[in-house]
């Protein structure tokens, strides 16, 4: 049996960083990655998709994305989907009683396939939810839960339970890991990330229980990045760009972040803005930060009769300071000055 394991949809979430527009087409994109998900399904004979929680993204979601997700349900009576209500949907109801729509509560609930049992409960659960999970020995058991490990559940007390396979939600990046002797947990992630704290590939898990095998399947229409470039000596913002330009090639599809770094002879409030205009047509969406440092003239400044000098003399007057960690400190004190972050 080939099952689908995703989570952490989020339909309708605000991605506001993008600007309106492209934040719009994002929120498309995320119904329609779940249809491919789907359509993925039925081309490679997938009987279940598990949704392990957060379909959407709040317990109030939009009509159009409760609608669409309904929709899509009734669509594929041939296959089963899994719904168990994570943390952002756990306060909203189950809307529509649908045959092939399988749902959970804060108790576990079980369903049975030809070789697989799945069993799922929505935290915070009520009662003992170790005592209370009871799997037989001879089936291949799935468990679906949506938590952080060893917070909202504990995975040493889930060992020993006939536990084959654990299918986690809420954590936005791949990761996997064994419970026990006989069973693994995974995280799927997301299907598509959403911010620049979801950066590189998310997709899903494909599961086939006949040859007990699981797979991450990388599917995000657009893949999230970010990237310290470092324009150390650059001479100015055309520069830096032709020096981002060799070091990363264009992504068209992908949403990217540079992160400037180095240090330079100048300061340019606009060094940011004139990069992310040159970049602008090589990504689908660019960000632009500038953390670099400006050399200090730590003798020129020092002489000012301003905020700047008087500063600069007394970092250099510090006994408790070596001359490489004044310098240091100089540089991010003229930078902070200058409304710029610094680093130390």
């Amino acid at each position: 049996m080939k099952i689908i394991h995703c989570a952490d949809i989020h339909l309708g979430c605000a991605l506001a960083d993008l600007g309106r527009e492209k934040s719009e087409e994002r929120r498309r994109e995320l119904r329609a990655t779940f249809e491919r998900i789907i359509s993925f399904a039925e081309q490679n004979g997938v009987r279940a998709i598990i949704l392990a929680g957060d379909v959407f993204d709040t317990a109030r979601p939009y009509l159009r994305d409760k609608k669409f997700f309904y929709d899509a349900v009734r669509a594929h009576p041939s296959i089963d989907f899994l719904y168990l209500r994570g943390n952002h949907d756990i306060e909203s109801g189950y809307e529509c009683a649908l045959e092939n729509l399988k749902t959970f509560s804060s108790k576990w609930q079980g369903y049975r396939y030809d070789d697989a049992d799945i069993y799922g409960a929505e935290l915070p659960y009520d009662g003992d939810m170790y005592a209370e999970l009871m799997p037989e020995r001879n089936s291949f058991n799935i468990v679906i839960l949506h938590g952080q490990l060893n917070a909202d559940f504990n995975i040493v007390k889930l060992r020993n339970k006939n536990i084959d396979y654990l299918a986690l939600g809420h954590i936005h990046t791949y990761s996997s890991g064994d419970i026990d002797v006989r069973g693994k947990y995974a995280y799927c992630g997301c299907p598509e990330g959403r911010g620049f704290d979801e950066t590189g590939e998310k997709g899903f898990i494909l599961l086939d229980t006949a040859v007990r095998s699981m797979q991450f399947i990388p599917f995000a229409r657009r893949t999230i990045r970010e990237y310290d470039a470092d324009i150390g000596g650059c001479s100015g913002a055309y520069e830096a760009y032709e020096r981002i330009r060799r070091m990363y090639p264009p992504e068209r599809e992908a949403i990217v972040r540079f992160n400037l770094r180095g240090n330079l002879d100048f300061r340019d409030a606009r060094l940011a803005e004139e990069i992310k205009s040159y970049l602008s047509d090589a990504y689908y969406f660019v960000d632009v930060k500038d953390k670099t440092s400006v050399r200090a003239n730590v003798a020129a400044d020092a002489a000012e009769t301003t905020l700047k000098g008087q500063f600069c003399r007394s970092v250099l007057s510090a006994p408790s300071l070596s001359d490489e960690d004044k310098a240091r400190v100089i540089d991010v004190g003229l930078n902070a000055l200058s409304g710029k972050e610094g680093e130390i």
